[in-house]
């Protein structure tokens, strides 16, 4: 509301925008990981695995008992590099280079991605600026009507007053808690629903704040109770519901009926459609939007060799969780997702192949957890021991007594 009516020259602009240079003008940058060796000769040899292809670099920092965010450096200039800055800066694509002796040791760098500089001019900037400036001149402004505001109601000022003798504007609204406000108005403030709930008619006048700067006063009129929307105004509305969920329903028993069905063996699949070894069956009940009578039967959609991380196109992902869930070929479950009714039947299992890649990585991320966890407990019961053993105990009173004088 005030916003409009600052006034600021491009002296006060230029000004903001020399305070926040670095916001709009940055060197070139690279996202960086440094992994430090102890010495020269373990960074060449590991550098010399990665080179042959023997290790990834994730690898080589797991051997370390690192991770990636262990050593991340984040958006890094050249100059913050030192001497690694060189060597960085000279790949034009994400690679490891090194070994680079650093203060700590001897090192690999992996350089992951490019950032071009960013070289945004005043002229550039400007109207964001100047938003920007307005806005706080703007706060500050009504930070200094918030005195007289105050002066008034304590005098006992109405809202009319109020609005008569400051820049504040009078306005009504009808609020309930189930609204969807809309961007702009005064009921989109989490500050104006928490009150304007709590609000009372013989409450008395209170200043109060919005999470911009921006300031209110609250009065309630009038509290309309609860009623009912002419079914006239609702007919086409009560009527979709009704179509949708008397669909779902008949959907869902159809579902159910078909999965006993399929579970007695006595309905399959279309024999022109079925692959060589089928893992899942998936019959699907299309959406409905005219009368329940029109109800799809659905048709069966095989997917062969399912993995438990799969996905399967335009159905929800608690139908392949229910499909894991099935215990024995044959079985048969009914999974809803809106107005739309799956059934699943297994057909076979596959064990999973643990030579393959995926599964080695799996299994070295579970055992590296459980190493972790082990390596916790093995800590923990040792200092429970350590302590139990050296009788160590804290006086607890004593302790609250210092803190009580400090």
């Amino acid at each position: 509301m005030i916003e409009g009516s600052v006034q600021l020259d491009d002296q006060a602009l230029r000004d903001l925008y020399q305070q926040r240079i670095d916001e709009f003008q940055k060197p070139e940058r690279r996202m960086v990981e440094r992994l430090v060796f102890q010495n020269a000769a373990d960074a060449e040899a590991a550098k010399a695995r990665l080179d042959r292809g023997e290790v990834t670099f994730e690898a080589l920092v797991n051997e370390r008992g690192l991770t990636l965010n262990d050593i991340d450096l984040g958006e890094v200039t050249k100059d913050e590099l030192g001497t690694a800055g060189e060597a960085v800066f000279a790949i034009d694509q994400p690679a490891v280079v090194g070994p680079i002796a650093v203060d700590l040791g001897s090192a690999l760098f992996s350089m992951n991605a490019i950032l071009e500089p960013q070289d945004i001019s005043f002229e550039q900037a400007k109207a964001d600026l100047r938003g920007e400036a307005a806005l706080d001149r703007a706060r500050r402004q009504i930070d200094d009507l918030r005195g007289q505001v105050d002066d008034l109601l304590a005098g006992g000022a109405t809202l009319d007053e109020l609005a008569s003798e400051t820049e504040m504007q009078l306005g009504s609204i009808e609020w309930s808690e189930t609204d969807q406000p809309e961007h702009g108005s005064i009921a989109a403030y989490p500050d104006f629903r928490s009150y304007a709930q709590a609000l009372k008619v013989d409450d008395f006048l209170e200043l109060h704040d919005l999470d911009d700067g921006g300031i209110f006063v609250l009065q309630l009129t009038e509290t309309v109770p609860p009623a009912l929307i002419p079914f006239a105004e609702v007919r086409d509305r009560v009527a979709d519901d009704w179509v949708a969920s008397e669909t779902k329903r008949q959907l869902q028993a159809l579902g159910a009926e078909r999965r006993l069905a399929v579970m007695a063996e006595t309905l399959t699949p279309p024999e022109e459609a079925a692959p060589a070894a089928p893992a899942v069956d998936v019959a699907t009940g299309a959406e409905v939007t005219e009368a329940p009578a029109a109800v799809s039967q659905g048709e069966w959609h095989e997917v062969a060799a399912l993995a438990r991380d799969g996905f399967i196109e335009g159905t929800p992902a608690a139908l392949v969780a229910a499909a894991f869930a099935l215990n024995e070929v044959g079985d048969a479950e009914v999974v809803a997702d809106g107005n739309r009714v799956f059934l699943v039947s297994l057909d076979a299992v596959h064990p999973a192949d643990l030579g393959a890649e995926e599964a080695a990585q799996v299994k070295t991320g579970v055992e590296r957890r459980l190493s972790d966890a082990l390596q916790q407990d093995m800590y923990e019961y040792f200092s429970r021991a350590l302590l139990a053993e050296q009788s160590v105990t804290i006086n607890q009173a004593a302790v609250d007594a210092v803190n009580s004088r400090m």
